[in-house]
């Protein structure tokens, strides 16, 4: 296992993930942002990715975040949304979502549009909003799956 940790004293926030997962951060102003990616391997149809994202809150309840954030998904191609549950994100309330749509080509090493998984886990902590996010093709996502739950129950909130 391996672990990170935002430099950020003004969203502060650290998480482990796995070794075969590696960590990049963008420099996003106003945002803590930490991408990971497993290694790219013949057998994904695209790289299975998570972000792990703390920005400032542009949302007043969880409920108005959530709404939002399946609003900013419904009009990706074939959107279906699957299913929403409580859960916990650094020992705050949050809410995962899980969703599916057709990825462009772009995303594809095959042919055609494909089926895309994603799940995000939602928390509003004080002025600030929280989100991991996880997306692979249908049949790949159980690789992304034990990682987003290694990085949501290690996550801490400073």
């Amino acid at each position: 296992m391996k672990a990170i940790s935002s430099d950020d004293p003004h969203l502060p926030l650290s998480f482990q993930y796995p070794n075969n997962w590696h960590v990049r951060q963008p420099p996003i102003p106003g945002q803590v942002v930490f991408f990971l990616s497993i290694e790219p391997h013949p057998k994904y149809h695209f790289v299975p990715y998570i972000s792990v994202t703390a920005r400032p809150a542009t949302h007043s309840t969880l409920e108005d975040l959530a709404t939002a954030w399946m609003t900013s998904r419904s009009n990706l191609p074939a959107f279906n949304f699957l299913s929403r549950r409580d859960t916990e994100l650094g020992h705050c309330k949050a809410v995962q979502l899980d969703a599916t749509y057709k990825a462009p080509r772009l995303l594809a090493s095959k042919a055609g549009p494909i089926t895309a998984c994603e799940r995000a886990i939602l928390a509003l902590r004080g002025d600030t909003e929280y989100e991991v996010y996880g997306r692979a093709h249908d049949e790949d996502f159980d690789e992304v799956a034990p990682a987003l739950d290694i990085i949501t129950a290690s996550l801490s909130l400073q």
